[in-house]
């Protein structure tokens, strides 16, 4: 008996070959056929065939080495794509594109017109494919990695030391509209990220303590709000950001996530539940409120070891350990708010979320605002969900003299120091200097206050005594003793006198109100 198994052990297919006991049998290095010798002295060639890919209304299936049935369900259509000179090696259907590669061509179907394709040459044969909304990618042991557009044109070859393709599958290999994520294979613990357009591998490089089994890019925003989960090898799922060093653990023994294919909704299945991350990106705007965007539903139908295979729009497939394929949804609700946010729409998001009367909704429409930093709706919504203290301080935010101020406060409230200090400094056209300083005294920061005061010097005079006065404060109320070799030099070289002091703060304000710190409110 030939038997034809998913890796999790269930079987697609068996035949009986009229050729004995199979004494032995092997794999083409393209796994679309194999050959097995029969006891009787026979030879079998074997070919798989029957793959289907569905994406929304239509199906595709092929049929036959070299025939693809392309079955519109709603319009009750069926196309007949004929391959004459090569075999089917591969086959992808998402976004809208049907790619085909054959033993030596590549042929790219867009689900709108199906009699005319772009078709270009293979050096190799193709062993995996990889969707995008805007490209796709091939892998192949001759070209390694192709990143293509939809017109067939090369847009970029990314590579590094160490990069085996033969180990690649969707779980190691991540594709968005600007960036390539890559496990590398070398170290099971690092993720490389590329950008499409170059090629060029990103600064960061994603680390973690533990192997990596699978990653996935988020598909939605830009590439400085690109993010990605992976799952480890304890089977907990952590995000991070593509363009920033960190990472952070979502949930604990995770059998299968995935984003959606037109938002940034992130789904999983862990502990018998179907979890939804309305809004992941909280995790960088206010983790106090990541809990509230978290929704669960009961997910016991599923089993052990169940893998979602698709989450588009708000219906979710899912495939059981036993191979059996189920559907479930959410709320279509978030993905509505992403629309209207998308296109700064933020009275319909408003309004969206007073009829459904959703506290999570509330919360990810706050999240959206803070970090789009649309103080307005961002004050509606944490009003609606009670939270006094994070309402006081957008209302704060918003009355500040400056947008560089205001920014740098935001960004402060998502964590970002350095990011804030850098708004603060480069505002224009007179740099805020003292704020600079001011915020890193905040954060008793005081290494750093002491190195912008002696490298900057504003309309009020230097602020080294700024600086040292705060920190004599700050010792004295401690009841602590001064150690640091740097302070101890510059008190005995500056005086520090509260009064003087006092006047070049109201200086410095005096500046900021006659817009001298930053483009005025108006």
């Amino acid at each position: 008996m030939l038997r034809l198994c998913d890796q999790t052990g269930w079987s697609y297919c068996r035949q009986r070959p009229q050729s004995g006991s199979l004494m032995d049998l092997a794999w083409a290095s393209d796994s679309t056929q194999l050959v097995a010798a029969g006891g009787n002295g026979a030879t079998v060639f074997a070919q798989v065939v029957g793959r289907m890919l569905p994406w929304k209304k239509v199906e595709v299936t092929l049929v036959d080495p070299r025939k693809i049935h392309v079955h519109d369900v709603v319009n009750e259509t069926l196309e007949e794509l004929d391959f004459a000179r090569d075999r089917v090696v591969e086959m992808s259907f998402a976004h809208g594109f049907l790619v085909v590669c054959t033993a030596t061509q590549c042929f790219i179907y867009d689900a709108q017109s199906w009699n005319t394709p772009h078709i270009f040459d293979l050096r190799a044969a193709v062993s995996l494919l990889v969707q995008s909304e805007s490209h796709f990618l091939t892998v192949d042991n001759f070209n390694g990695i192709q990143v293509y557009s939809y017109e067939g044109k090369t847009v970029s070859n990314p590579r590094f030391p160490g990069l085996h393709v033969e180990f690649l599958s969707h779980r190691t290999i991540s594709l968005s509209s600007d960036t390539l994520a890559i496990l590398d294979h070398s170290d099971r613990k690092t993720i490389r990220c590329f950008d499409l357009n170059t090629g060029k591998q990103l600064p960061v490089v994603i680390t973690h303590s533990l192997e990596i089994l699978e990653l996935s890019l988020s598909r939605f925003g830009p590439m400085e709000d690109r993010k990605l989960f992976f799952i480890d090898r304890n089977r907990d799922m952590y995000i991070a950001r593509v363009t920033s060093k960190g990472n952070f653990k979502l949930h604990a023994q995770v059998d299968s996530a995935a984003w959606n294919d037109a938002s940034e909704l992130l789904i999983a299945i862990a502990d018998a539940k179907l979890l939804t991350w309305t809004y992941p990106n909280m995790v960088y705007v206010d983790r106090t409120l990541l809990e509230d965007i978290v929704e669960s539903r009961d997910a016991a139908d599923f089993l052990k070891m169940a893998a979602i295979t698709s989450f588009v729009g708000s219906s979710v497939t899912v495939r059981r350990a036993d191979g059996t394929t189920l559907a479930a949804s959410v709320s279509p609700y978030a993905p509505m708010l992403y629309e209207f946010t998308t296109a700064a729409d933020w009275d319909k998001a408003v309004r969206l979320c007073r009829f459904v009367k959703s506290k999570s909704l509330w919360t990810c429409l706050a999240g959206m605002a803070l970090h789009r930093r649309h103080l307005e709706t961002a004050e509606i919504a944490l009003a609606s969900i009670d939270c006094v203290d994070k309402l006081y301080f957008v209302l704060h935010v918003k009355s500040l003299a400056s947008d560089e101020r205001r920014n740098a406060e935001l960004a402060l409230y998502s964590g970002n120091v350095d990011e804030a200090e850098a708004i603060l400094l480069q505002a224009h056209p007179t740099p805020l200097v003292y704020r600079a300083i001011k915020l890193n005294l905040r954060l008793f920061r005081w290494e750093r206050a002491l190195d912008l005061a002696i490298k900057h010097t504003t309309d009020a005079g230097t602020h080294v005594d700024t600086v040292l006065a705060y920190r004599e404060r700050f010792v004295a109320a401690n009841k602590l003793q001064e150690t640091d070799k740097k302070f101890l030099q510059y008190s005995k070289q500056v005086a520090i006198d509260w009064e003087n002091i006092s006047k070049k703060k109201e200086l410095e304000r005096e500046k900021e109100q006659q817009s001298g710190g930053g483009s005025r409110r108006k």
